[in-house]
């Protein structure tokens, strides 16, 4: 079993790298973009009345200034195309969405390989001081329990652990929301492991109002 487990933290390690090469790819990608850019020969833009006024003699109306360039000759801010600043816009909300995609996803390797031990913390004074403030309110305690009951199974373990370390710390667990206390709640969403939990955080049948 060890050599299997210890073949199968390779895969994954192996795998890890191969993540880390395609997102530096993606790096040299936007980096080689800029290092092109960087040879553009912006056209320049006239700020003389005498240039202009032999200009249009001469040729005509010529072609719109480079947007940037027109910007930076007139004193204003740099501007971009509007092209250029929707595809700019849209790449940093991918990147955005691809960031907290891959904490999710490490995070979940991370819980399967490691589980968070706070038992000597709690079994000291630290923990009964932590517990006499009673820091988790009954909305917080239900958010975490409304998102228990909605994951699949492969991540319910992580939840659950949220779950439990909220009680843990002594989260108000009798308190009505919206006429409800936790364990309600678990007994009508029918989650047996929800109110094994409850029960066994010492929640009761005794409700208070959240006022």
């Amino acid at each position: 079993m060890s050599i299997k487990n210890a073949a199968a933290l390779a895969a994954v390690r192996e795998e890890l790298e191969a993540v880390a090469m395609s997102l530096l790819e993606v790096a040299g990608m936007v980096r080689n973009m800029g290092r092109i850019l960087g040879t553009y020969n912006v056209p320049p833009v006239s700020d003389g009345e005498g240039d202009k006024s032999a200009s249009d003699s001469d040729s005509g109306p010529g072609p719109p200034p480079h947007p940037p360039a027109a910007a930076a000759a007139a004193g204003g801010p740099p501007m971009m195309f509007p092209q250029e600043s929707a595809a700019l816009a849209e790449l940093r909300q991918q990147v955005e969405t691809m960031k907290k995609g891959a904490r999710v996803q490490l995070n979940r390797i991370m819980n399967a390989r490691y589980c968070m031990d706070l038992s000597p913390l709690f079994a000291c004074d630290i923990g009964n001081v932590i517990r006499s403030f009673v820091p988790i309110g009954a909305d917080q305690l239900y958010e975490t329990l409304d998102e228990f009951f909605k994951q699949k199974s492969w991540r319910r373990r992580v939840k659950r652990e949220d779950f439990a370390l909220l009680l843990h710390v002594s989260a108000d667990v009798d308190r009505l929301v919206d006429g409800d206390t936790a364990l309600m709640k678990a007994v009508l969403a029918t989650s047996l492991e929800a109110v094994k939990i409850l029960v066994e955080a010492g929640a009761g049948v005794g409700v208070r109002d959240s006022d």
